[in-house]
This record gives structure tokens, C-alpha cells and sequence, in this order.
């Protein structure tokens, strides 16, 4: 952007940082006319995005900071990733900390040492992820030393946060990468991440969990094939209907020609949740044993067999950051498979009418 050109007439002071521009002047007379100039001349050279513009206002937003006559603010909405982690925040408030929150508040509302982007020299990009959070640094060499030229924080979408910590990593990168786009302009940028990210993009398929944990099952012998000689073979199924304008939900686990389990649940159940209700008290009757398993809901198979260690590692939450139905019920199912000392799950079709 090529100001050299423009000549305030109101003898106001115009700060121009990348593409944002202040005007700062003594009167708003002057304020209004030189800000007409210059709209004016940038609208000539072909920006016209007059969204932006804070029109003569005694307090505006300029570069995250909140500035007016002869102070400035932090702005709160650059301060996201510094704040996310004091909602897990569970301590009494003391001295100690009361003196640390004062000596942040300082460290915040100082001016920072940025210094201007230099278009002839290679930017340089430090990436960081911690608990959910991406930040980064660009930098650009001068002399020996790298000077900080902008800083950037976001928080990764709920699947991206879920990930093991490699592939956040990856994740990490591309979002910062995203925000200094304005910025960096498409020049050369290194980037800097604690973890192997150009070899993890390079793989034909990113390895999304380690060895040890390559599979998505809460535990690794889990199959939906019957065992062999079984010391246990339960079938469980729930129900959650209306009666008379009143929701029944209950389970059952029975065992060939005997009822081991038939009880009412609390009437916030669905049926999907009476079904792993009754998925869990089954694994609790074969703790130590060898068990088959049989459930014809699909989703409660599903939940052992799929999806339910993967709603765990996102902390029980759908990739659009809304929590997961039954999650509690869910959690329980998981822990409870690990009781037995071999299980299988397995489907079977639905009860009918006729005899199956």
C-alpha cells in the first residue's frame, strides 16, 4: 500500500502497520477532513472496503489494542487463548495469585516490541499447541537475532483438538498459517513446531494413532465374532416408550431360558441409552470370564466396536462441538468391557413377529 503520495490537509498524524491505517488529530474537524482525503485517495487506487472504517470516534480498535486520548487497552478478543485455560481453574484465591494475575495484567497491557514486516527477508513462523490452544510467533532475522514481527493465538475445532498430540501439531501449524496469511502475503515462511509435521505431511496416510493404540476399540482383544466355549452367553436389549402419557424405560439381560436382569431405568433415557445400560450391566455379570455378548441395537455395536473410544479422545463431544447424547452411559460402557477376561460383542437381528 503506497501512501507516499497522500498530504493530509488537516495536519493529522496517519500510523500505518501492513494494511491497517490511524489518523490521529488534534480536532474532529480535522479528523473528518483528512479522513475524507485519504478515503478518497485509497478508493482512487483501487481499495474500497469501507467496512472497516471507525470514523472519527474518540475511542477505536487499532492493531487489538482499544486507544484513546493518551492511553490504550488490551482488546478482549485477542486474549482468547491466554484466558481459555482459567475456566479449569479450580484453586482458592490467595496472595500468590493474586500477585501473578497483577503481574500478567502488566505484561499484557505493555507495549510489545513488534517490529515491521520486511518483505525482502524470509519470514519465519514458531508454532505451539497446549490443551486445545495454537500459538505462534513470526519472526524475522535481524542481525544474529530474530525480532518478532506479529503474534497470533486460536483455538482448534473440537476433532482437531481430539487428535493425538502429532497431528495437532499439523493442525496447529495450518491455523496459524491461515491467520498470517494477510500478513506474510504469500512469501516465503519457515516454520518452526516442536514436532516432525513435514514428514507427517509427506506420508501417504497420516498415522493417527501410535502403535500401541492403532485401533478403535476400548480394548485391543474386543471382537465381534463369537468365543469359543464361553463360561457366559447373555443377550441384553433395552426399550423406552410411552404409556398413558408416561415414558417407560427399562433393560433386560438374559441368558438362554432364564432372566439374570430386568430393571426400570430413570425416564431421561432413550432407548439408545437403555441399550448400553444393558450392554454395560452384561460385561459387570462377566467380570473374570470368558462372555459372548449379543445386542441387536446397532448403535450400542457400534459404540463398543467404533465410534465410542473416539468420542473419548474428543472428550465426549460431536466434531461440531456439541456434547454427545448419552455421554455418561457411553463413558461407562467403555470401562466396563475392560471387567471381563475375554468379551465378545456381537450383533444379531432384531426380534420380528415370526421366530428368529
Amino acid at each position: 500500500m503506497n501512501l507516499r503520495d497522500i498530504k493530509l490537509l488537516g495536519k493529522s498524524a496517519l500510523v500505518q502497520y501492513v494494511d491497517d491505517l490511524l489518523i490521529a488529530s488534534k480536532d474532529e474537524d480535522a479528523c473528518i477532513k483528512d479522513t475524507i482525503h485519504l478515503c478518497t485517495a485509497l478508493a482512487e487506487k483501487g481499495h474500497q472496503r469501507p467496512s472497516k472504517l471507525q470514523l472519527c470516534q474518540k475511542e477505536v480498535k487499532y492493531l487489538g489494542f482499544i486507544l484513546r486520548e493518551g492511553q490504550f487497552t488490551v482488546g478482549l478478543d485477542d486474549l482468547k487463548g491466554l484466558f481459555q485455560p482459567i475456566r479449569f481453574c479450580d484453586s482458592a484465591w490467595g496472595l500468590e495469585r493474586e500477585q501473578a494475575f497483577k503481574t500478567i495484567k502488566g505484561a499484557l497491557a505493555s507495549a510489545p516490541a513488534l517490529g515491521l514486516p520486511d518483505y525482502t527477508k524470509p519470514f519465519n513462523l514458531h508454532v505451539r499447541e497446549q490443551k486445545g490452544i495454537a500459538s505462534g510467533v513470526i519472526t524475522q532475522k535481524l542481525g544474529p537475532h530474530h525480532r518478532p514481527v506479529t503474534n497470533y493465538s486460536t483455538q482448534l475445532d473440537p476433532v482437531a483438538a481430539g487428535a493425538p498430540a502429532c497431528n495437532k501439531s499439523v493442525a496447529a501449524a495450518a491455523a496459524i498459517l491461515e491467520k498470517s496469511h494477510p500478513l506474510i502475503l504469500g512469501h516465503p515462511v519457515t516454520v518452526y513446531v516442536p514436532h516432525e509435521v513435514e514428514i507427517l505431511l509427506k506420508q501417504y496416510a497420516t498415522q493417527a494413532l501410535s502403535p500401541q493404540r492403532a485401533h478403535s476399540k476400548p480394548r485391543i482383544d474386543l471382537t465381534d465374532v463369537p468365543l469359543q466355549n464361553p463360561d457366559l452367553a447373555l443377550f441384553v436389549d433395552g426399550s423406552s416408550y410411552y404409556l398413558h402419557g408416561q415414558r417407560q424405560t427399562g433393560y433386560a439381560v438374559v441368558s438362554q431360558g432364564q432372566v439374570i436382569e430386568a430393571e426400570p431405568l430413570p425416564s431421561r433415557l432413550s432407548a439408545q441409552g437403555a441399550e448400553l445400560v444393558a450392554l454395560t450391566h452384561a460385561a459387570h455379570l462377566g467380570k473374570g470370564k470368558r462372555v459372548n455378548i449379543y445386542t441387536d441395537s446397532r448403535y450400542a455395536f457400534r459404540v463398543c466396536h467404533a465410534t465410542g473410544m473416539i468420542w473419548k479422545e474428543r472428550g465426549f463431544f460431536t466434531s461440531s462441538g456439541k456434547r454427545v447424547s448419552n455421554g455418561e452411559e457411553i463413558h461407562n460402557l467403555l470401562e466396563s468391557v475392560q471387567l471381563p477376561k475375554e468379551i465378545a460383542v456381537i450383533h444379531c437381528p432384531a426380534h420380528t413377529k415370526d421366530t428368529t
